[in-house]
């Protein structure tokens, strides 16, 4: 049998060195530039129960992300979600929730913020579900 050369392992280093190199230099080169611009979307409720309503002020929010300039066309962006979290409001009157936004594409879109980043929630009982 044969030894393998040891100077294979001798120079890994400069081995990682240079694959990671290659790697970034990929990236940059794929990925490009970004760009910075403002999408409005409607606030979606996450954890509504069915007997109550909600009203939310105001209904849409500007959300303003970085995206790398090849997406500025596509439909991803349609992917990025501005909700609220309101499981924990279960009684009537009036509240301040956060805003939050779902990105499934977190490398090639970062948000940056939301305007406002607080909505106006009113809950009231559905006259609907009432029971009795």
């Amino acid at each position: 049998m044969r030894k393998i050369d040891g100077s294979v392992f001798k120079n890994m280093q400069y081995i990682s060195i240079s694959l990671i190199m290659a790697v970034l230099l990929w990236g940059v080169v794929n990925l490009g530039s970004r760009s910075t611009i403002v999408i409005s979307t409607h606030v979606e409720l996450k954890g509504a129960r069915e007997d109550l309503v909600y009203i939310i002020d105001p209904r849409v929010v500007d959300i303003r992300l970085t995206v790398v300039e090849r997406l500025l066309l596509s439909d991803k962006l349609d992917r990025i979600e501005a909700y609220i979290d309101v499981s924990r409001l279960d009684e009537p009157g009036g509240y301040m929730v956060k805003v939050n936004v779902k990105n499934t594409i977190p490398i090639l879109i970062q948000p940056i913020g939301v305007n406002p980043s607080w909505v106006e929630v009113l809950v009231e009982k559905n006259p609907l579900k009432q029971s009795g």
